[in-house]
């Protein structure tokens, strides 16, 4: 695993994530790219709302600083008119591919709530396909399209921009046309949360060459049920390793006195002692931010 010293100044690898100004998702995003790092991937966060709105805001600078800290790239997202920033922001992953991103570039769309912990899994990628579906069976397959869960999507940008159908471009524009096209005005919120999952699967299958460049990884479990190579946050556990495990869907909110002992037991796990000394700075500043 890398250390923070030899983080790659130009990386060829991103996770992909993205946060409102939700307090429990703000909180997450830094310590989730710090995750990453150790891994060998950078981040592109994309943060929900224009830049003007996170600089008056302490809670949403501190946490922005903390990515810049932790060598993410940063892409802000427009308010769009009639539809939730969390659905501008979740649609987003989709679309990172629109970004200024040398055609190689791997991007692998992730949560903000989900750490990654096993290097291995993330790092052996099928070299000889182009689209990696790294938890295939995540969902019986009876609808129209296949779906799966965007955690984890995984593909060169260039194989992005074709399957998303788009090139470089403006990404608060392709959002704003595929959520007005796509999902359209006013949609029930069950519609909304899920459709990116749905857009995805409809794309990929519709892709030349679709199913044969795809790799699809399956894991223990499936269909509904948590993998048992996952912390999962309905039914937590505290490890004394991380020895079979590939991530972790965290504790809501991660920061409260509750949660923040044992998901920082988790991070002590993954983090050499010199960074957890900065994970409990930020840990700090923030509870200090949400109750000044």
């Amino acid at each position: 695993m890398p250390t923070d010293s030899a983080i790659d100044p130009h990386p060829r690898r991103f996770a992909v994530f993205s946060t409102d100004r939700s307090p429990s998702y703000l909180f997450l995003a830094p310590l989730t790219a710090r995750l990453w790092n150790r891994i060998g991937y950078a981040s592109l966060v994309t943060l929900a709302g224009p830049p003007h709105a996170w600089r008056h805001n302490p809670i949403q600078c501190l946490a922005a600083a903390e990515l810049s800290r932790q060598h993410a790239r940063l892409a802000h997202l427009p308010e769009i008119p009639g539809y939730a920033t969390s659905s501008v922001a979740q649609l987003s992953r989709l679309y990172a591919a629109t970004l200024d991103f040398p055609p190689d570039t791997y991007l692998l769309t992730a949560d903000a709530d989900m750490w990654p912990l096993s290097s291995d899994h993330f790092a052996n990628l099928a070299p000889h396909k182009s689209v990696h579906v790294l938890y295939a069976n995540a969902y019986p397959q009876t609808g129209p399209f296949p779906r799966f869960p965007i955690c984890y999507l995984g593909a060169s940008v260039d194989s992005w921009r074709a399957i998303m159908r788009t090139g470089k471009s403006d990404l608060s524009a392709a959002l704003s046309d595929q959520l007005e096209f796509g999902l359209g005005s006013d949609p029930p919120a069950w519609r909304a949360w899920n459709y990116d999952e749905w857009l995805f699967g409809e794309m990929l299958e519709s892709t030349p060459g679709y199913p044969g460049t795809c790799d699809f990884r399956a894991r223990a479990g499936g269909a509904g049920k948590p993998p048992p190579d996952r912390l999962d946050r309905n039914h937590w556990r505290d490890p004394d390793t991380l020895a079979g495990l590939i991530d972790a869907h965290v504790l809501h909110p991660a920061y409260s006195a509750g949660n923040w002992p044992r998901l920082r037991r988790l991070l002590a796990l993954a983090l050499p002692p010199h960074e957890m000394q900065g994970v409990d700075a930020y840990h700090a500043a923030f509870v200090n931010a949400i109750n000044p």
